[in-house]
């Protein structure tokens, strides 16, 4: 089922393992690890598809990989609440950020809107 040259090896997962557990994106992680983007979405993909039909250790192998990603994912982020937690409030921006970008939760548009309006609610309160 896999194509020569992108079998799914220990050597990737552990280097795309390693990416993740420093909070390094999937894309990054792909990177990393040396191998296209699109494989590992493919991996991951067919190791959550409980239905598919695969070959047997093909599907054992993509299975590993999509739970090794989701546990070193879910590291990186107990990683960053520890971290928050231990910083307390005043110097863990970067981190909530980070964290929140994680979650999902962070949108560049609306943060860039915000921005944009803080800036005009400054310059309205100047006088000329």
């Amino acid at each position: 089922m896999e194509s020569p040259g992108h079998e799914l090896t220990e050597s990737i997962q552990q280097k795309i393992g390693e990416a993740l557990r420093i909070g390094a994106s999937f894309e990054l992680a792909a990177h990393y690890a040396g191998i296209k983007v699109k494989w590992f979405w493919r991996w991951k993909k067919d190791g959550e598809n409980e239905q598919a039909i695969f070959e047997e250790n093909y599907h054992q192998k993509c299975r590993t990989f999509s739970r090794d990603v989701q546990k070193a994912r879910a590291d990186y982020k107990v990683s960053c609440l520890a971290k928050m937690e231990k910083l307390g409030h005043k110097h863990f921006k970067p981190l909530h950020w980070k964290f929140e970008q994680l979650q999902g939760k962070s949108n560049p548009k609306k943060n860039k809107k915000r921005r944009s309006e803080r800036h005009e609610n400054k310059n309205s309160h100047q006088t000329v």
